[in-house]
């Protein structure tokens, strides 16, 4: 059996300006939204979320889907654009 190519992973569209406003909406500090995103199964420091909003780093799909479950909004909420792609819409969707 052969095995495919691995594929670069495309970057998550996430909106750094959104996810702050976010959580500056809810009044959560970092640290409550890695442990908001702990209890969706995705443990990390509140330094991840810091970074993120930041624009230093980007959140991987789970993290970014987990993320916007802590944020108590729809994944599109957090997309620099509209959906476009397929992956897009995939994840605006949870799919």
């Amino acid at each position: 059996m052969r095995r495919r190519p691995s594929t670069p992973l495309l970057p998550v569209p996430f909106s750094p300006r959104a996810a702050r406003a976010h959580r500056a909406g809810l009044r959560l500090t970092p640290d409550q939204v890695a442990e908001g995103m702990a209890a969706h199964g995705v443990r990390l420091l509140p330094s991840h979320v810091v970074a993120w909003e930041a624009g230093e780093m980007l959140p991987s799909e789970a993290e970014f889907i987990a993320v916007s479950r802590a944020l108590w909004c729809p994944p599109a909420q957090l997309m620099v654009n509209a959906p476009a792609t397929l992956l897009d819409f995939r994840l605006a969707r949870v799919l």
